[in-house]
């Protein structure tokens, strides 16, 4: 049986009737609409409304549910899912419009119900001629390309016809999957893979002089909250100084488009993870054309100081992106979640009022690859991100969609707030005024940017503090940096004071 009489049902009847290999019969259709009761798709009838599922099920003697109806989603994704789990048939559902509109939902693609399709999130509309305007044979840098972001970037990216990607990774398993998935299931050969780290100075020396990229992705980040709290000097090497050097290395090396990925908790942070990536968005509104002051960081002031010559003013336009969580992402609330569903409970939620905004990997790449366009230099691009989610209802509608029933079948178990861990996040911080733009998804904040100079010192005695793995130094240097930082110390904070002091004392 299948649900809706849309594009998605007659594919998927036509594509039955021409395979009779395939081990399905479409025996009926039902769907929202009363009129359309009585009418056939290349001979199966609409026999009559989703609210009478069950009734239709037992009349057809139909063995299995199919959701064909794409533009479902949200509150009515719900409600499908729920009627169907009432039967006590299986069922299924095929991939989104987007799918349908490309020729690639097939009766193969179809799948289970996951989380991302009982989200309240609508089709994106994207403008691809001008994202082709500037990733069209062109050479495309993305760090970060084998982590969840990266990778569906680099996926998109191939759609637009790039002259070559640069894959540009710290993890080995993570840069082959990624270089695999291209070659064989997208059949794109112009790739370089590049196992390295992002701070490897003479390395992306190398890249850049090689293979000039003229629009870069950057990807590349730790970003598990409570992973990062206890490793904070990697936060300020991996996060921050490998953005200052990239964003120097594109200047030097003409980089058209730099684009930042960044994340809601730089804004006001609490946790030494939002507070790096807060300070990578000042550093990248720093190097913008308009407001640097021509300075370089020591690093590569040291640098080939004889060969290499240094631009006084650039052209490259830097650009920030900020969205919430990405379902299914590594680090993600949702694998956890299947997994202690799997184990048969208990699910472990930190609050019961703990709220996050979310969005699909698919929807935040796209709106990455859109907001990339946009970009005039020296805007920080907010995401829409709908309304906030409660994790406590997630959990709930996973146990749900697993075939179990929250807090009776399977206990929720409430764990308590972690280390710089917030009870909601916000999208846009002090001093920043959000702007509308053409796009109905983006908007754009404007802050004011520093010169270069103004961040030099902190930045020694910040990468100082991380060669001493000291923590509690790191989270009040970077409160001195970052003022709305509100970091959680876990124990009584020395004066200021006391802090110079022992930065003084210091061997």
């Amino acid at each position: 049986m299948l649900i809706g009489s849309g594009s998605g049902a007659d594919k998927v009847i036509r594509e039955i009737h021409e395979n009779k290999t395939l081990p399905y019969t479409v025996v009926g259709i039902v769907d929202e609409d009363p009129q359309k009761t009585g009418l056939r798709i290349h001979g199966i009838p609409v026999v009559g409304l989703v609210g009478d599922l069950a009734q239709h099920l037992d009349r057809t003697k139909a063995e299995e549910i199919l959701i064909t109806q794409t533009e479902n989603v949200g509150p009515k994704m719900k409600e499908v899912v729920k009627l169907c789990q009432s039967t006590k048939l299986p069922f299924k559902v095929l991939p989104g419009i987007d799918h349908v509109m490309g020729g690639r939902a097939s009766i193969k693609t179809i799948r289970d119900i996951s989380y991302t399709d009982l989200l309240c999130r609508k089709e994106i509309r994207l403008e691809e001629e001008i994202i082709g305007d500037y990733l069209k044979d062109n050479t495309i840098l993305v760090t970060g390309a084998g982590g969840s972001i990266g990778s569906e970037l680099c996926r998109q990216i191939v759609n637009y016809k790039p002259k070559k990607i640069i894959l540009f990774d710290a993890s080995e398993e993570n840069l082959y999957s990624i270089e695999t998935q291209l070659l064989q299931d997208y059949n794109f050969s112009p790739i370089v893979p590049i196992l390295g780290k992002v701070q490897d100075l003479s390395l992306l020396e190398m890249v850049f002089t090689t293979y000039s990229p003229k629009v870069v992705f950057h990807a590349a980040a730790y970003k598990h909250v409570p992973m990062v709290e206890k490793n904070p000097w990697q936060a300020i090497h991996n996060n921050i100084f490998a953005t200052q050097l990239l964003i120097e290395t594109a200047i030097v090396h003409h980089t058209r488009r730099f684009v930042l990925v960044s994340t809601d908790k730089a804004v006001r942070p609490t946790n030494v993870m939002g507070a790096s990536k807060r300070l990578t968005e000042l550093l990248l509104l720093a190097y913008g054309k308009d407001s640097w002051d021509g300075s370089f960081c020591p690093a590569r002031q040291r640098l080939l100081p004889e060969r290499q010559e240094l631009p006084g003013n650039h052209e490259t336009v830097f650009m920030a992106v900020r969205f919430g969580n990405v379902l299914g992402s590594s680090g993600s609330v949702i694998p956890l979640f299947k997994r202690q569903i799997q184990k048969g409970g208990p699910v472990t939620v930190t609050h019961p009022e703990v709220t996050r905004y979310f969005m699909s990997i698919e929807e935040a790449t796209q709106l990455i690859l859109q907001a990339g366009a946009m970009g005039k230099g020296g805007e920080i691009f907010l995401l829409k991100m709908g309304k906030p989610i409660k994790i406590v209802d997630m959990a709930r509608d996973l146990i749900r969609l697993a075939g179990w029933e929250p807090d009776t079948e399977i206990e929720i178990e409430y764990t308590g707030l972690r280390e710089g861990e917030k009870l909601y996040e916000e999208l846009i911080t002090v001093g920043e005024d959000i702007i509308p733009t053409k796009h109905e998804n983006i908007m754009v904040l404007a802050g004011k940017a520093k010169n270069c100079r103004e961040y030099a010192e902190h930045l020694d005695r910040l990468l100082e503090k991380a060669k001493k793995h000291d923590k509690l130094g790191i989270k009040q240097l970077l409160q001195e940096i970052i003022p709305e930082y509100q970091p959680d110390y876990g124990f009584p904070q020395p004066s200021r004071h006391q802090n110079q002091e022992s930065d003084r004392n210091a061997p």
